[in-house]
Parts: structure tokens; sequence; C-alpha cells
């Protein structure tokens, strides 16, 4: 039996890419909740409350943008870091959105963000 660390709320909507970290980010101790869209992101969002969120720009419905916006007005943002990963935007755009705390292109390292997961779980541990 291992202790979960933290819980990180990834959402994007290629399956492929949310099953991968999912595996990972578990077999690395940490709780996982996955969100196709970002409307569905909110609603995981509330239920589990994680200390990171792993965020794509490009989904249908609601997308990367617009939960940002969204969650400025509801969730608790300046304490919550979030990670955007994508292959569409640059990096100057997404990294101009207040309150984002790192950039990954796809496709990305995996240990290079579990890295900066991990950081970013310590950081707010030590708050």
């Amino acid at each position: 039996m291992f202790d979960v660390k933290a819980t990180i709320l990834i959402i994007d909507d290629d399956e492929v890419t949310r099953r991968l970290l999912e595996k990972i980010l578990i077999n690395h101790s940490y709780k996982v909740e996955t969100a196709a869209h970002g409307l569905e992101g909110i609603k995981k969002y509330w239920r589990s409350h994680p200390d990171v969120i792993v965020l794509d720009i490009q989904m249908p419905v609601m997308d990367g943008f617009e939960f940002i916006a969204e969650f400025k007005k509801i969730g608790d943002f300046k304490r919550t870091p979030i990670i955007i990963l994508t292959s569409f935007e640059t990096k100057q755009d997404a990294m101009a959105v207040e309150g984002i705390s790192d950039y990954f292109t796809k496709p990305f390292k995996m240990s290079e963000l579990v890295d900066r997961i991990n950081a970013l779980v310590a950081k707010k541990c030590a708050e």
C-alpha cells in the first residue's frame, strides 16, 4: 500500500493523453480525476478540489481559456496551480494568462511533467 500524495485533475479531450497521464500519476501515488472538456472539469473540481490542474487548451464544449475564466470566478484560482498542456497555442499566449504555473507542448516528456507536478504539490503543501 502507498500513501496518496495529492489530487491531480487532468482536463483533456484526448482520451489517450488522459489515460496515459492518469496511469503514470497513479504510479507516482497521486489520486487522479479526469475530464474530457472544461465544463466537466469544473464539475470535477467541485468534487475533488485538486491540488494541481493539468489543462488542455483546444477542447470541445468549454476550451481551456474558457475554463480558466470560469475557474477564476468560482474556484480557488490563486491556490490551485494550472499547467497548460497543448499542441496549438504558443507559449507566449498561454503564459500570458494570469496564474498559469507552467506550459508543456505536446508531445511532451512525461518525466518533466511529473517533475513539475511534484514541485507544484511540494510548494503548495509548504504554504
